[in-house]
């Protein structure tokens, strides 16, 4: 597994994956406690590895990139992977409810298997979680920093 740690506009985030694909993007948030970068001890240090991901994501931080083209590979159980393929369908700029996203994977009584399995998205931003709401409009079910969220629903309505 390959990663590089790299800054951006709103903080300094860490990539990883290998040949088939990102399987993490973790965002270090300078205020949380918990937020420093986890590392596999065989991982290796290689961000030109990582250059045309690396720039999508600053493109997309500057408003210049509206999707990806970036080979997703997260790791997680087959409805962690439904309810993040459900959240890649989800038009730039726009917001959905958890509760929307249980009821189009036809589990409507399952809205907090559905808020669980976004905030263990493990490549948020490219996996877009932060455009999920709470079933009352209001910005949480991220796994990271609220702010963080509130600037990326921001950033995307501005443009």
């Amino acid at each position: 597994m390959y990663y590089a740690a790299f800054n951006t506009p709103l903080c300094k985030m860490m990539i990883a994956g290998d040949e088939t694909g990102v399987s993490l993007l973790q965002l270090d948030i300078a205020d949380e406690p918990s937020s420093s970068f986890s590392i596999g001890s065989n991982w290796e240090n290689n961000s030109s590895f990582f250059d045309e991901e690396i720039h999508q994501i600053l493109d997309y931080l500057r408003g210049d990139r509206k999707s990806f083209d970036i080979v997703a590979n997260p790791h997680g159980t087959a409805f962690q992977h439904q309810v993040w393929e459900a959240v890649l369908d989800i038009p730039y700029g726009k917001t959905t409810s958890v509760g929307d996203i249980a009821q189009k994977l036809h589990h409507p009584d399952e809205v907090g298997a559905v808020g669980q399995a976004g905030a263990k998205n493990p490549i948020p931003i490219i996996i877009p979680c932060h455009r999920v709401i709470g079933t009352d409009m209001c910005p949480q079910g991220f796994s990271l920093d609220r702010r963080i969220k509130e600037r990326l629903i921001e950033l995307e309505k501005g443009h």
